[in-house]
């Protein structure tokens, strides 16, 4: 009973759902691990760790155009991550470039 009551209650936290998101990302389960770390984002939508987990998660399931507005979400929220801006801009040329790659895997 105490179990049930404690995973209940870290179910309602973003935390729980991005380290699920990572364990599963970790373990090459990007389906499992996007759900989770939308999870994370749904109970706290400043979370640009999460936000990045989601665009990591949908570039490896060969979703780029899916995964581009996740990551500027993420660079939005963590301006200064200069490594993230450099993807993001690399992405953003792939796609004006070729349109396909969002469907390539």
């Amino acid at each position: 009973m105490i179990r049930l009551f404690l995973v209940l209650v870290l179910a309602q936290d973003a935390s729980f759902f991005h380290a699920e998101g990572l364990r599963l990302y970790k373990g090459k389960n990007y389906e499992a691990a996007l759900g989770q770390f939308r999870q994370a984002v749904a109970f706290d939508p400043a979370r640009a760790d999460s936000w990045q987990g989601i665009g990591n998660s949908l570039t490896y399931l060969g979703r780029k155009e899916e995964a581009l507005p996740a990551f500027e979400k993420a660079l939005a929220l963590n301006p200064d991550d200069e490594r993230l801006r450099s993807f993001v801009e690399k992405l953003r040329a792939a796609l004006r470039s070729s349109p396909k790659l969002a469907g390539e895997g």
